[in-house]
């Protein structure tokens, strides 16, 4: 049993009985999901059944960093949606419990990807399961946020004026030096566009982040709602798309689609799944939109690599593979400036 939460565990046991008692046993078990590195997460095993624990780290957190209270929100939202998300069942904001916030989710059995090829699906199951993750992403950006209690969830601007201001303010603040990044950032700034789309967005949207039916060749549950916002759908889906631009990183711990020909494996071209999205939202991106978007989710990402690196050196990152991205970050904003020029010609 982890050390953070071992030392409390009759505390955690007694309160989840007399807040759970339909969820949670007598006699438990807690077993720490691997991957990530993010917040910790737990499947909570009892002759009731098993159900899910996240918790934000132990330690001093950046301001607005882990919040798993926004995930909370957006479960709840969606809980009566078509989206498949795991069902909430209690948030718990007193400290003394566990040592932090946490909350319980539903488990959702399952198999978790880092690999997006599929890896021991057939050709028809990965051609069922792109589909389902298609209609999932989809459904997602035409959902009205004010149905769902979320119309108050985005700030006013767009998601690129916001992420461009963030990253750049979080690598002066790093005193970081990477050549470019600052360049980079104002050439996209100046490029961005001033409307898109206004969808609730999960901000992840990955296989990392989901739970898929292989039998049934369907997204079971998709996971990890921290940074969902409205906002510019164009920015959600041209990250959701890294599985066909972003090369493999086995020590971070994900292989991507770029070595593979997706047409053997029964996986749509990138070109391909965008037009499906495109179908199914009716939104109108052309190529220009699409490679400004991929240009802006590289250079997010490797904003989010530098806070990793750093969390990671402080030692409030979940595991070791964080230390890995520093050598992606250069990478990444040699990608972003081809993807800005490509977006230029189109």
């Amino acid at each position: 049993m982890p050390h953070a939460i071992s030392e409390r565990s009759s505390k955690l046991s007694q309160h989840l009985r007399n807040i759970l008692p339909d969820h949670f046993g007598v006699n438990f078990s807690l077993h720490e999901f691997d991957g990530g590195a993010s917040n910790p997460t737990f499947r909570i095993d009892s002759e009731a059944g098993s159900i899910v624990l996240r918790t934000k780290p132990q330690g001093n957190l950046a301001r607005g960093a882990h919040a798993i209270h926004r995930e909370w929100k957006v479960l709840e939202g969606l809980k009566d949606s078509s989206i498949p998300t795991p069902k909430p069942l209690y948030y718990c904001e007193n400290p003394d419990i566990i040592g932090t916030e946490f909350y319980v989710m539903e488990y959702i059995p399952g198999t978790g990807f880092n690999d997006y090829s599929l890896p021991g699906l057939t050709f028809d199951q990965r051609a069922s399961v792109y589909r389902s993750l298609n209609d999932a992403i989809a459904t997602l950006h035409t959902l009205n946020p004010d149905l769902i209690g979320l119309s108050e969830w985005g700030r006013r601007g767009t998601v690129f004026d916001r992420q461009i201001e963030i990253w750049t303010k979080q690598y002066q603040q790093l005193d970081a030096n990477l050549p470019g990044f600052l360049e980079l950032g104002k050439s996209l700034a100046r490029r961005a566009p001033k409307q898109s789309p206004r969808s609730l967005l999960h901000g992840d949207m990955t296989f990392l982040n989901m739970i898929v039916n292989s039998e049934e060749g369907v997204i079971a549950g998709i996971l990890d709602w921290e940074l969902s916002t409205v906002g510019d759908a164009l920015a959600d889906i041209t990250y959701h798309l890294l599985p066909w631009y972003l090369p493999s990183n086995p020590n971070v711990g994900y292989t991507t689609l770029v070595d593979y020909e997706e047409e053997t494996l029964g996986i749509p071209t990138m070109d391909e799944y965008i037009e499906e999205y495109l179908t199914k939202t009716g939104f109108t991106f052309g190529p220009g939109d699409i490679n400004f978007g991929i240009a802006f989710n590289l250079f997010r990402m490797a904003g989010i690599a530098m806070g990793a690196v750093q969390r990671a050196k402080i030692g409030t990152a979940k595991n070791d593979r964080a230390k890995h991205l520093e050598s992606n970050i250069a990478l990444r904003l040699e990608q972003a400036h081809e993807y800005l020029s490509k977006s230029s010609e189109d």
